[in-house]
């Protein structure tokens, strides 16, 4: 190649790129002359700068061969990519081969932080409440230690911030006339840098209405009584209204519990078709439209 010569028998050179050497000999009057290729791989290999990670985290290590080759982890993995999740520091050597035998060796350590692990428990212990009801919500961070390095970020439904404690209290509110779903993520980072997540779905029910359309109130003491029925939750009675088919009323109560047991002025009322209006709110103090309906009563 350009740049090199030599009258040795057995020269030595240091080619950065595939090389083609020719070879001269000569006895007497005799010439021979012969060639051989001299292929070089020119390859590299890269990893990752150090890793730190936190307990039960796992670290993935990518390595980069720039020629067609094999890999051979330290932990007998034969991959590229190598997912570990060490408990203490630890180094991970690799050996990449490639070409005719030729081989390149790198190594990386992955440190490893003291972690924890996070759970949301709540008061009421259950995941289902009437709408208006208040609940408490708590990050419990096991192994127990003290909570002052620690940063807490609560959010609805992942996006709504709630509080930086690791306790708040709600009371579920909603615009939508329905049972609904809630999801409150907590997000904790230790002073170490250990990050943990933790969430707990909530099913607020919405008070739905049944309203009966017949009562007997009869004393058999089954349906004797006509009040504001719910299929689930619970809700407040402002005003309860009854009038007979004239208009005129026989009923009235501002009782949060009122109920109708078939009478207007101490006598039991006829069988016939009244008129209900009934004035209400949610557990949450939210007005809803008046109920006005009509009830049968039977005797």
């Amino acid at each position: 190649p350009p740049g090199f010569s030599s009258t040795s028998a057995a020269p030595t050179d240091t080619p950065d790129q595939t090389t083609n050497y020719t070879v001269t000999a000569t006895l007497g009057n005799c010439t021979i002359t012969k060639s051989v290729n001299v292929i070089v791989y020119n390859a590299t290999l890269t990893l990752p700068d150090d890793i730190t990670i936190c307990t039960g985290d796992v670290a993935k290590i990518t390595a980069n061969g720039t020629l067609s080759g094999s890999y051979l982890w330290s932990t007998g993995d034969t991959t590229a990519i190598l997912e570990v999740s060490p408990t203490d520091d630890t180094v991970y050597d690799l050996v990449y081969s490639y070409g005719d035998g030729c081989t390149l060796e790198d190594a990386i350590k992955v440190s490893v932080k003291e972690g924890f692990s996070l759970k949301i428990v709540t008061d009421p212990d259950t995941n289902r409440i009437n709408l208006g009801d208040p609940f408490d919500l708590q990050g419990i961070v096991a192994p127990s230690q003290n909570l002052s390095g620690f940063q807490f970020q609560w959010l609805q439904n992942g996006q709504t911030p709630l509080g930086t404690t690791d306790e708040i209290s709600i009371i579920p509110t909603s615009q939508e006339d329905t049972t609904f779903n809630v999801t409150y993520v907590l997000i904790a980072t230790a002073p170490s840098g250990c990050r943990e997540q933790a969430q707990f779905t909530l099913t607020v029910v919405y008070p739905l209405k049944a309203m009966p359309n017949a009562f007997t109130p009869n004393g058999d003491g089954v349906n004797d009584l006509f009040r504001l029925n719910l299929v689930e939750g619970t809700a407040t009675v402002l005003s309860m209204e009854i009038y007979n088919r004239w208009g005129k009323k026989v009923y009235e109560s501002t009782d949060p519990a009122a109920t109708w047991d078939g009478t207007s002025e101490g006598k039991d009322a006829p069988s016939d078709v009244y008129v209900y209006v009934i004035r209400w709110q949610r557990d949450d103090g939210a007005l809803q439209p008046p109920l006005i309906g009509d009830i049968t009563l039977l005797r």
